[in-house]
Parts: C-alpha cells; sequence; structure tokens
C-alpha cells in the first residue's frame, strides 16, 4: 500500500442544521414572559370592564332617583340617601350600621381625593334624617339645600364605590 493514497484530503463535515424542536431557554422565557404580560393584561382589561359596567348602572340608578323625584327636593334628598345606603352596603356590609356623623365620614372617605365637590358633612342633617322622614315632610322642604350639588356629590361618591365594587 502506498503512503501517498491514504492520505487523500476529505472535503470539511458542517454539522446538521439544528433542530426546532426543543427550542433554546431564551424562547422559553420569551413564551413565558408573552403568557404572563397576556393573562395580566386581560386581567386588567376584565376589571375594568367590570368597573364600567357597574359604573353605568349606579349612574343610571342615580338618574332614575332623580327623575322619580322631579323638582321635588324632599323626594330627591330620601331617594339619595336610600340610594348612597343600598350601595353603601353592597361595599361594605359594616357600613349599614353606621349612623349620624359616623355615616357622613364614612361616605366622605369614599370620595375621590381630587373631588371638588365638597364634603357630605355640610349636608348633614339632610342625609341623616332623609330616609326616615316622610317624603311630604315639611321639615325637609323648609330647608335651604342645593341639591344639584348633592347629586353631583353622591355621583362622585358612586364613581369611586363602583369602582370598589367591581374589584371584590
Amino acid at each position: 500500500m502506498n503512503p501517498s493514497e491514504d492520505l487523500q484530503l476529505r472535503d470539511i463535515h458542517l454539522p446538521p442544521d439544528p433542530a426546532w424542536w426543543p427550542p433554546a431557554p431564551g424562547w422559553w422565557v420569551l413564551a413565558l414572559l408573552v403568557v404572563v404580560v397576556s393573562a395580566w393584561l386581560a386581567w386588567r382589561v376584565r376589571r375594568r370592564m367590570r368597573e364600567r359596567r357597574w359604573q353605568r348602572r349606579l349612574a343610571r340608578e342615580l338618574d332614575r332617583v332623580l327623575a322619580d323625584a322631579g323638582e321635588d327636593a324632599a323626594l330627591t334628598i330620601a331617594g339619595l340617601s336610600r340610594l348612597l345606603r343600598r350601595v353603601a352596603r353592597m361595599r361594605d356590609p359594616q357600613a349599614a350600621a353606621l349612623q349620624g356623623r359616623d355615616w357622613l365620614a364614612y361616605l366622605d372617605r369614599g370620595l375621590p381625593v381630587e373631588s371638588g365637590h365638597g364634603s357630605f358633612a355640610r349636608h348633614e342633617q339632610l342625609l341623616v334624617d332623609a330616609q326616615f322622614r316622610a317624603p311630604r315632610d315639611p321639615a325637609l322642604h323648609d330647608v335651604d339645600v342645593d341639591v344639584h350639588a348633592l347629586a353631583s356629590l353622591v355621583r362622585a361618591w358612586l364613581a369611586r364605590a363602583a369602582a370598589e365594587i367591581a374589584r371584590a
């Protein structure tokens, strides 16, 4: 055997192409990140949709109370007071036991911080007593009250309460 015959050069053999499965660790991390971000976004969208649904529902209820009362301040105040109590019970079951200044403090805590509507304490006598008075009670008619300001305050409180109810 001739030594020159065994020394033939062979071409370079390239390794096979990498397989598509299993992916590299970086792709696993990216896939996990996409799943986590997608789940978080879906949760946020669902919560926001639920919050808006509650806000629309409570706004319709407030509009119904205002429409039913018409121009009668006593009926409006009584209706707003009942609506606040009902929503407060949905928001916090212990709120049903609150009365007087504790009830007004609870309502004031529920107002948005940036609310420029004032506070419920300004309407203390009306909100505390209105639900217990007859709709045609002359004492309610003698009180000089800005029903629109009170309704605006209730609307701001209901918007925040809707967000908290939706989160529950």
